[in-house]
């Protein structure tokens, strides 16, 4: 009897052992495949990161002939320069053609309030004012950005050069493309206006690059 049941927990002892370590296999299988999917997985979030990365770059890669791009500078020389432009135009329009310093102000708030706010021509006008401030920061900043992003990656002086060249463009522009828009700047066609416009692009130019390349070196410092 003694010995049946020894034979009896001998079998047990025997087969228990067998299903333990049956257990532990199956378990160390399992860690096992988790861990690789894991890794796996790991490995995709990587692969798809670097994909996303290398799409974003060639997205925004800019072929070397240009400068590197920034609005933030681009928007920051358009306000500078269309400021040196104001002061440069009414200071010179008031000293050399004898005209009011309201009067160019009346005349950039009729392109979008129509011809009625032109006159009377020498009086203020807050409305009038505000108005053509607006239009004349946002035209300085459209002219900025697109010079921004046509600008070769050049010095200083090449640089001031050619925005002096493209702020002779937007003379032309300006009087003669959009006459038909506003043919109350044809009687301002003459040396005062084209200088003015030729220190807005130079100014532009500089204050663009002084800005993109200060801001290049902190990015790159950090």
């Amino acid at each position: 009897m003694n010995i049946r049941v020894a034979g009896y927990s001998r079998q047990r002892y025997y087969w228990t052992g067998s299903h333990s370590l049956a257990m532990r296999g199956w378990r160390s299988a399992a860690e096992a495949a988790k861990r690789n999917q894991q890794v796996t997985s790991e490995r995709h979030i990587l692969t798809t990161r670097d994909a996303m990365a290398q799409l974003h770059r060639r997205n925004h890669a800019r072929s070397p002939f240009y400068a590197p791009f920034s609005a933030r500078a681009a928007v920051s020389a358009s306000v500078i320069a269309g400021l040196v432009f104001a002061m440069l135009d009414v200071g010179l329009g008031w000293a050399l053609r004898g005209i009011s310093p309201w009067t160019p102000l009346r005349m950039i708030g009729a392109i979008v309030l129509g011809p009625a706010a032109l006159s009377p021509p020498d009086t203020f006008d807050l409305a009038v004012a505000l108005v053509a401030i607006f239009t004349h920061l946002m035209l300085s900043i459209i002219y900025g950005t697109l010079l921004a992003l046509l600008m070769p990656a050049v010095d200083f002086a090449w640089g001031i050069l050619l925005g002096g060249f493209y702020g002779l463009a937007l003379y032309y522009i300006n009087f003669y493309g959009f006459n038909a828009f506003s043919p109350w700047f044809a009687q301002q066609r003459d040396w005062v206006s084209i200088a003015s416009h030729f220190v807005f692009g130079a100014v532009l130019a500089y204050a663009y690059t002084a800005l993109n390349t200060r801001e290049l070196a902190v990015r790159q410092s950090s």
